[in-house]
């Protein structure tokens, strides 16, 4: 378990505060700085106080600081309180912010692998798992501006092709590069917003998947703390998931969280 991540939030608190939080002069300051809970949390964690520095991390999101660093310290801290579940989901949250974080990953992969129960990796071709790889590492934020980029390019040079001669002699091949790059990122663009608010993780140690969303329903399936799973549908206080083998059945809404 790598140590929290501070520096880089901190200057994005930083900058937030500046352009964001600075209270007129009619206004009270505010009694909540979200640069020093940022770092007492961090204190917090150096000296194993981990339900402190859990309470600080939690109180940045509640006042609307949101960052990578941010979920990737609650991950570590509920990592060394031995849940497993809000641990993973935590790293979850912080990844759709820093997908290529080193530290980050690598904290994720080790807590998946302490999961107990393991259905098996579900079949893919080879493009599926070469586009997954590539998918995974890019936000969606940056795969917004890449799709925004690619346009414009386009239009650009569909438009100097009419002027500059060096331009139109290449045009056909910049314009068909460009286009595969606008495929290939709407395509994953498509994929990570179709799964937003469908993908989440079990935070209970062991969570029944019946075959209906009744008490006394038979039991299909048991979900160990940690493992992740994707919404289908929504009943009352019942919620019916799927596994990464293509299983479904119904659990309790408490026992799941999204991310």
């Amino acid at each position: 378990m790598t140590c929290p991540k501070c520096r880089s939030t901190g200057i994005i608190l930083c900058l937030l505060l500046f352009f964001t939080a600075q209270p007129s002069s009619a206004e009270p300051p505010r009694k909540q700085d979200p640069v020093s809970i940022f770092y007492k949390a961090a204190l917090y964690y150096e000296m194993g106080k981990y339900d402190e520095a859990i309470t600080q991390y939690s109180s940045l999101l509640a006042l609307g600081v949101e960052s990578g660093p941010i979920y990737y310290n609650l991950g570590n801290c509920y990592f060394k309180k031995g849940n497993l579940g809000r641990a993973i989901l935590n790293y979850e949250k912080g990844k759709r912010i820093i997908p290529r974080d080193g530290d980050l990953i690598s904290n994720e992969e080790y807590a998946k692998a302490l999961v107990r129960e393991n259905p098996g990796e579900p079949s893919r071709t080879w493009y599926q798992k070469i586009a997954d790889e590539i998918f995974d590492s890019v936000s969606i934020d940056e795969l917004t501006i890449l799709l925004s980029t690619t346009y414009l390019l386009s239009i650009m040079i569909l438009i100097a092709g009419f002027y500059l001669g060096p331009v139109k002699r290449y045009q056909k091949i910049l314009l068909t590069v460009l286009v595969l790059i606008f495929a290939m990122s709407g395509l994953g663009f498509y994929k990570k917003n179709s799964l937003l608010g469908k993908e989440a993780i079990v935070i209970e140690e062991k969570s029944e998947a019946k075959f209906e969303p009744f008490d006394r329903a038979t039991v299909h399936f048991i979900l160990c703390e940690g493992r992740e799973v994707q919404i289908l549908t929504s009943m009352r206080d019942w919620v019916k998931i799927k596994r990464e083998d293509k299983k479904a059945g119904w659990v309790k809404a408490s026992s799941i969280e999204i991310f």
